[in-house]
């Protein structure tokens, strides 16, 4: 399980996932807020 952090606004999204728990990788994605975008995160 890695935990994911959000950010919405009305044009993008802002995501955050911790890797290996909270010391150690992080990786961030800045897409697009609109449904298309939306399903292509939650099918990885």
């Amino acid at each position: 399980m890695f935990p994911v952090g959000i950010d919405v606004s009305k044009n993008t999204l802002d995501l955050c996932m911790l890797y290996d728990g909270i010391k150690g990788r992080i990786k961030t994605r800045n897409i697009q807020n609109n449904r298309h975008s939306v399903e292509n995160i939650l099918r990885c």
